[in-house]
């Protein structure tokens, strides 16, 4: 067994949602960002900085999306298979300091990974060296509360539900309330991660 990297990153289910130019995708795309803003005022942003932060993030994402394999690439598994050492993953994408990461996450040593999508790597590499650091703590807070909203206040459960459950799947009615361990959202644990994780992994020249 070795450890493995690979494509991701996205808030909605699949790279199709963010490239298909059909009427149903465009909705859902409108309603991803709509969603995105109000997590983001939710954080405590006015409406002006949460639509702005809600735009950076739905921009970082159609890159993201856009470099990704589609289903259809990934069903050869030789195209998902890239062993190298962490000296050939940081030729891949430098602009990341892999070792610190590797090192906060506790991973043991590692002599030898998988990279499914190399492409994949060099797109986001590209993207960390042309968009402000700034951008990237935009898109880290967002994914660290939106991912964690089982464990915030009332609001961002319904939230959640409002958007992934009831939208996206259909389901009519939310079976979990919210947790108010968090009262303050802007000064709680999710905002900090982002600036910590930017601070020690991303690379400025």
């Amino acid at each position: 067994m070795i450890p493995s990297l690979d494509q991701g990153g996205l808030g909605l289910p699949d790279r199709d949602y963010y490239t298909k130019e059909d009427a149903k995708s465009k909705e859902t795309r409108e309603r991803y960002v709509q969603h995105v803003q109000k997590i983001f005022e939710l954080l405590g942003d006015n409406t002006e900085t949460a639509k702005k932060n809600a735009e950076t993030l739905m921009r970082i994402e159609t890159a993201l999306a856009r470099a990704s394999m589609t289903r259809v690439e990934r069903r050869d598994p030789y195209k998902l298979k890239n062993k190298m050492k962490i000296p050939g993953l940081e030729e891949l994408a430098p602009n990341f300091d892999w070792k610190t990461y590797y090192s906060v996450l506790q991973y043991p040593k590692i002599e030898i990974l998988n990279v499914g999508d190399p492409k994949f790597l060099k797109e986001v590499n590209a993207a960390l060296a042309s968009d402000p650091l700034a951008n990237w703590k935009t898109y880290l807070r967002f994914h660290v509360a939106d991912s964690s909203a089982q464990y915030l206040s009332a609001n961002f459960v319904q939230e959640n539900f409002e958007f992934y459950r009831k939208y996206l799947r259909g389901q009519k009615k939310s079976s979990r309330s919210g947790s108010a361990a968090c009262n303050s959202p802007t000064t709680c644990w999710a905002k900090r991660w982002g600036r910590l994780t930017c601070a020690k992994c991303f690379r400025r020249s």
